[in-house]
């Protein structure tokens, strides 16, 4: 366990490094398998990133190929997702439930959106859970209706 634990510092380490040069970087999470500790060699490294502007798909293959090697693994191991306000609720839930902040620029920005993220989340799955009950009852009425 600990070694597991060890293996997901160096990288989170060594992926902080690759992306310290991006200062328009508001914070960085570890996700997926590798956040988990289920690393294997097909694995890949989810990574999200907020940023305070708009990053350019040059600076965003730039952060791959930096992360890559840092690393030491081919750039399409890197998984880099970018996060806004228009990111799904799913995958912003899934970026801090299993997360591991990488880096943290600015805290009170990192709090608010990790907070709205998981409430619009849980918000979303209870809207999602009422509409397939809905969903049923009608098929049922009408299953009814037509016998």
């Amino acid at each position: 366990m600990w070694e597991i634990k060890l293996k997901i510092n160096k990288v989170i380490r060594k992926i902080a490094k690759a992306l310290e040069t991006e200062d328009k970087i508001i914070f960085a999470v570890l996700f997926g398998s590798v956040a988990k500790g289920l690393m294997t060699k097909l694995s890949d490294f989810d990574i999200a990133i907020y940023s305070k502007e708009k990053l350019s798909n040059e600076e965003i293959m730039n952060l791959i190929y930096a992360i890559a090697s840092e690393l030491n693994i081919n750039e399409e191991k890197v998984d880099l997702v970018i996060l806004d306000r228009y990111s799904p609720y799913e995958l912003r839930f899934k970026v801090f439930r299993d997360g591991l902040p990488i880096i943290i620029r600015d805290l009170e920005v990192y709090k608010k959106y990790r907070d709205e993220s998981i409430s619009f989340y849980l918000d979303f799955k209870v809207f999602k859970k009422k509409l397939n009950l809905d969903k049923r009852y009608i098929e049922k009425l009408k299953g009814s209706l037509d016998g």
